[in-house]
């Protein structure tokens, strides 16, 4: 599962919920709007690069301009405690954790964005130790 970057358990939806009307959470409108913000932070964070995304750009490089407090990079340690994380699944959750800054438009990873890309790849070994462990 290494290889997995993304794993989310959903609920499933009852049908009363399914068949209203009413809208639920964010509209495409707004979410195409966050998407095109974090784009852009990205890209004047790595201009010069070659492809100038969080997803494209060389781990050692990411690593030195993911911009991570430090409570993000303890975050990450307790992680790679929690789950025998190789170096390769470390890159991907402050990766991930690094867009999700972007989304939420912040200067720097803070912990809860470690702990929020992590937890989307707790269905397979950081489930049970990640909450433990933080």
């Amino acid at each position: 599962m290494d290889r997995v970057d993304l794993q989310v358990e959903t609920a499933a939806v009852a049908f009363s919920d399914w068949a209203s009307a009413a809208p639920a959470g964010e509209t495409s409108a707004a979410v195409r709007a966050r998407v095109a913000a974090a784009r852009e932070r990205q890209r004047r964070r790595w201009k010069g690069a070659s492809a100038p995304l969080n997803a494209f750009v060389d781990a050692a490089a990411f690593r030195r301009g993911a911009g991570a407090s430090p409570g993000a990079l303890d975050a990450l340690a307790a992680a790679e405690r929690a789950a025998a994380l190789s170096a390769r699944a470390l890159d991907r959750v402050l990766r991930v954790a690094r867009t999700a800054a972007d989304l939420a438009g912040a200067e720097a990873v803070e912990e809860a964005h470690v702990l929020e890309a992590a937890s989307l790849r707790a269905l397979d070994r950081m489930k049970s130790g990640l909450e433990a462990a933080v």
